[in-house]
């Protein structure tokens, strides 16, 4: 059972919003993402009929040399980890220390995107669908739970080309994202609780 489904529809607002925090929201809304997102999704969209448990289309080596040439090109490189699947994080030589990116790939491509100022403050940001949740929220849409939030809108890739594109235009939309926070900026975003020490 989803544990989500004990709070109300505002309830689960508030959490999209916070968690995603407004110095990314107003990131996001400045380079139109909301737009740019629902284009994407659309044109690489989940194909019941072609989904399949095990199997990548393009083949996982394929994946890490797109990965690789396409992460390089937009100035954000990221390495494969060699777990199950295609998972990769942003190279520890990039120099935004407060910018954390991870992709998940096999038949879908799922960028995740946060802000962290700081170590006094929470990860802002999340999944490319979930920022793209937190405009419409933002505008007053009232979500769906099952098709609006508990699934975030994804991407999902059956060819060589359409992963080639829907990687570029990802990083594309995380690379103009990043440009408009400011870093170490901290305003706008959550600090960590501090634990009330003893006596």
């Amino acid at each position: 059972m989803d544990f989500m489904t004990d709070f109300t529809t505002e309830q689960i607002n508030q959490w999209i919003l916070n968690r995603v925090s407004q110095p990314v929201l107003n990131a996001a809304l400045a380079i139109n993402h909301g737009e740019r997102f629902h284009e994407l999704f659309s044109r690489f969209p989940r194909i019941e009929s072609k989904v399949a448990k095990d199997e990548h289309y393009v083949p996982l080596e394929r994946q890490i040399e797109i990965m690789d040439e396409v992460s390089r090109a937009a100035g954000m490189p990221v390495k494969y980890r060699k777990i199950e699947g295609g998972f990769w994080r942003i190279d520890k030589k990039y120099p935004r220390n407060d910018i954390l990116l991870s992709i998940i790939a096999r038949q879908w491509v799922d960028f995740e995107f946060f802000v962290v100022p700081n170590k006094n403050y929470m990860p802002a940001g999340g999944p490319l669908g979930l920022i793209y949740n937190a405009i419409r929220v933002s505008q007053g849409e009232v979500l769906d739970y099952e098709t609006g939030w508990r699934v975030p809108p994804s991407v999902w890739c059956f060819s060589e080309e359409d992963f080639y594109q829907a990687t570029q235009e990802s990083f594309a939309l995380i690379v103009e994202m990043q440009a408009h926070i400011t870093e170490g900026c901290t305003e706008g975003f959550r600090a960590k609780t501090v634990k009330a020490t003893k006596p």
